[in-house]
Parts: structure tokens; C-alpha cells; sequence
């Protein structure tokens, strides 16, 4: 099956891709903070979880660069339940974390040090460059992203109609963001 992903050269707009800024309104960074439990672990979890699974579901081939995601379904066992995976899973989430924390605080990039971190981890992927890895992949999390957290919205009770369109369009801000600085880093880039 060919990686829907890919079709995707990245999940930045052209016209965003010279800027890698984080440009929230103040209603972004409200419900940003609002839909992001923080403070709850298994919630947490739960998400790194959902986000993941979406993209299993998306492009399943996408799993060979999660070995213990195969070795589990090899062994007929529930991949969510490996240690790699919950490891794998809560990393994820801590970035999301970081940048929630980051759109919180309004500091430019170059003070926050969130994008130096997304830089480095973009590096980190070029590794996985010889078993198939793209950027493009990225795209994908984005999507995964943007869904969960609009399920999530859809649960509490506090959210108004119009805040919960706003969350789909602050988290893909946010998750853009994350991408664009990743790719940076993957090819060795600086805006």
C-alpha cells in the first residue's frame, strides 16, 4: 500500500515555509491550553496513543519504523502495551507538551529553545533515512494530531461551539510548527 503521506511533500502551506514561527492568536493559545491536560498522566497516554493509532491506521506500512510495534503484532500481542511503544507514545506527547508550553509563554524562538530541541530531534530521524523515511511522513502526525485533539475537544463540557473550532486550527498550527522546525534539522536548515 503506498504511504498516503507522501503525496504530502509537508504539512506547511507553501506560503508558510519561509517562516517557522509559532503565530497563535490569543484565542489559539487560550484553547491550546484549555484542551491540554497536562498535569494527567493516563490522559496523556491516552493521546500520544490515539495519535499513533491514527497514523497506523492512515499508513500502516509506517510501523517498520517502530520495530516493536511489528515484533508485537508478529507475536499476536497488542502493540500498545509494548515498552517501546508507551516510551515512544510519552515522548511524543512531552514535545507536544514543550510546545504548548512554548505557544503559553509567547517567547520567541530563539529564547524559549524549544525549536534548538525539534532541531536536534529532526537530525535524529536521518537516520531512519535508509529504511524509507521522509519528511513527508511528518504530515501525517499532523493530521493524527489535529483529529485527536478535536475528539478530545468534543469532551468537555467547558468548550463553546466556536472554541472548538478554534482548536482544530491552533493545533495544526502547533503541530506545523513542530514539523517545520523537525525538517529543519532533517536537512540541516535554518530559518
Amino acid at each position: 500500500m503506498p504511504n498516503r503521506f507522501l503525496k504530502i511533500a509537508s504539512c506547511i502551506p507553501k506560503h508558510e515555509e519561509e517562516k517557522a514561527t509559532l503565530n497563535l492568536t490569543d484565542d489559539e493559545i487560550s484553547v491550546l491550553s484549555a484542551t491540554w491536560k497536562r498535569d494527567d498522566f493516563e490522559w496523556l497516554y491516552d493521546v500520544g496513543t490515539t495519535i499513533y493509532s491514527h497514523v497506523f491506521e492512515l499508513a500502516p506500512e509506517l510501523k517498520v519504523f517502530f520495530p516493536y510495534v511489528v515484533e508485537y503484532e508478529k507475536a499476536g500481542k497488542d502493540w500498545k502495551e509494548s515498552k517501546g511503544f508507551r516510551t515512544q507514545a510519552l515522548r511524543f506527547v512531552q514535545i507536544l507538551g514543550l510546545a504548548v508550553e512554548k505557544a503559553e509563554s509567547k517567547l520567541p524562538d530563539e529564547k524559549s529553545g524549544l525549536h534548538k530541541r525539534l532541531y536536534k530531534l529532526g537530525e535524529y530521524h536521518q537516520r531512519f533515512a535508509l529504511k524509507g523515511f521522509k519528511p513527508a511522513h511528518w504530515s501525517g502526525f499532523c493530521t493524527a494530531v489535529r483529529i485527536t485533539m478535536q475528539k478530545q475537544s468534543e469532551t468537555m463540557d467547558f468548550l463553546s461551539d466556536k472554541q472548538r473550532e478554534t482548536v482544530c486550527k491552533a493545533w495544526e498550527k502547533l503541530s506545523r510548527y513542530i514539523v517545520h522546525r523537525m525538517e529543519e534539522g532533517y536537512f540541516g536548515r535554518n530559518s
